[in-house]
């Protein structure tokens, strides 16, 4: 009678070259952990008048952890990228989340594309004021120090420019 090997198979250890290199894991998990930035105040404004944004949110929130945990435990490359997909597709549907609630943008993006607007009819950006900008419904304003706002734009000249 010949002794049966099948039960070897499972036992032995995946070889070196399919273990996942450090660096990669270090990286996933880095970009897991990031994708907790944002997530609490998000779900906090969701949850008290858009309690399905709040579900899904909540889900991610499940997935970041498990993720998080399983970046520490996988033994295979293949499972650490399949992990990477996981992460990103979740940060995809975090930035989709943060989309539905903070739709109307803020001070930046605003003054960010009426800079580019003067910048193209090749106009001065900086040191211009454009208070009519804040009179539209949902576009923060930045306060200053001597209590008064922020009507200029202020920013690096690199969004200016790509936009």
């Amino acid at each position: 009678m010949r002794p049966s090997t099948t039960g070897q198979k499972a036992l032995t250890k995946t070889s070196p070259d399919e273990t996942p290199a450090q660096w990669h894991r270090v990286l996933t998990l880095l970009a897991d952990i990031s994708l907790f930035i944002g997530t609490r105040p998000m779900w906090t404004a969701a949850a008290s008048h858009r309690l399905a944004v709040a579900a899904v949110i909540s889900v991610c929130y499940a997935s970041i952890r498990v993720t998080g945990v399983l970046t520490l435990t996988v033994r295979r490359t293949r499972s650490l990228a399949r992990l990477d997909l996981v992460i990103l597709v979740t940060a995809v549907t975090l930035a989709v989340c943060g989309f539905a609630m903070y739709h109307g943008g803020g001070d930046e993006s605003v003054l960010t594309a009426q800079a580019a607007r003067e910048f193209v009819a090749g106009h001065q950006v900086y040191d211009q004021p454009w208070p009519w900008l804040f009179g539209q419904h949902g576009v923060a304003l930045t306060p200053t120090m001597t209590g008064g706002y922020d009507y200029t734009y202020g920013y690096p000249p690199l969004p200016l420019l790509l936009t």
